[in-house]
């Protein structure tokens, strides 16, 4: 398996004040209390405020409404093969109470509302640094609101180095199926119950070798690259336009193969995370809007 990518936690950030401005702007910009791990790995790197600042921009309503379609295409093929899968027996049976369950269950659909996101975020970046053009001109469109509801948890991740016994076995293991030098966010948040972490994990590479798995994957995808086609921003993050920033070629070439490495992960992360979320707690759950999911968060009486 490759080095692992260094990456900057939020922590850390703190200690920089234009780092700390950028991680801010994420939080409030995609609306949750965390910085996603793809942000986390790219901000190793000196450009990363303009990466960001290209890109933001291109969260508006359209990009919701884009990733509930996603959302919808990762779900769909997979509720027949959920319908036999109770995750929420299996954790009444290894002695979880109804609120852990509850808590997992929440944490799990902040990832189910990001991953959509991420991964329409990601095509259309890995579209711009290749100096393929993003997006047109021609519809109005306007920004999303900014923060986090007030009652959206924040997922508590396991630091992967710091996990032990089955979570850091799990966990290696994860990593190295979806070939990624790192662990991705969904995986921390669910080794903070290592039991949980290894039941779903031997039920997602069950479901990897089906049909509805690669279905859900190639649909996930393919509604991103269209939509990603419709998007009404420009992004000039063109090897020239890098170049100009002092960006040099090796630098370039080695960000272009993480963003690409990342984009290529996040449409089965998004189907994992969507089965999960469907195993837990149902249809209803799994088939929420992404505006659904923050008016719930908006209400401690919904949450």
């Amino acid at each position: 398996m490759a080095e692992l990518w260094p990456e900057i936690s939020e922590e850390q950030a703190e200690g920089r004040e234009e780092l700390r401005a950028v991680y801010e702007d994420i939080r409030a910009t995609l609306r949750v209390r965390f910085v996603p791990w793809p942000f986390r790995v790219l901000a190793v790197y000196e450009f990363f405020p303009h990466l960001w600042r290209e890109l933001a921009p291109t969260i508006t309503n359209q990009l919701e409404e884009a990733a509930d379609r996603v959302r919808e295409r990762a779900v769909t093929p997979l509720l027949e093969a959920a319908r036999g899968s109770d995750h929420r027996a299996h954790l009444k049976g290894a002695g979880l109470s109804e609120d852990e369950i509850a808590q997992i269950l929440d944490q799990l659909q902040v990832h189910h509302y990001l991953d959509p996101k991420l991964l329409l975020l990601f095509v259309a970046l890995e579209e711009a640094l290749s100096g393929r053009p993003v997006g047109v001109a021609s519809v109005a469109v306007w920004p999303t609101g900014r923060g986090a509801p007030p009652f959206m948890p924040r997922p508590e991740r396991v630091d992967p180095d710091a996990a032990s016994g089955d979570a850091a076995a799990v966990l290696r293991e994860v990593r190295e199926e979806l070939g990624l030098p790192t662990v991705s966010d969904e995986y921390r948040t669910l080794a903070r119950w290592p039991e949980y972490l290894r039941y779903a994990w031997a039920e997602i590479r069950k479901l990897r070798e089906t049909g509805p798995y690669e279905e859900a994957v190639r649909g996930a995808d393919a509604q991103a690259i269209e939509a990603v086609r419709e998007l009404r921003r420009r992004m000039d993050l063109r090897p020239e336009d890098l170049e100009r920033l002092g960006v040099g070629e090796p630098e370039r070439r080695e960000v272009y193969e993480r963003v690409a490495a990342i984009r290529g992960a996040l449409p089965p992360l998004a189907v994992q995370t969507a089965y999960l979320v469907l195993a837990l707690g149902g249809p209803e759950e799994a088939r929420l809007t992404g505006d659904a999911l923050l008016r719930r968060w908006s209400s401690p009486q919904l949450g």
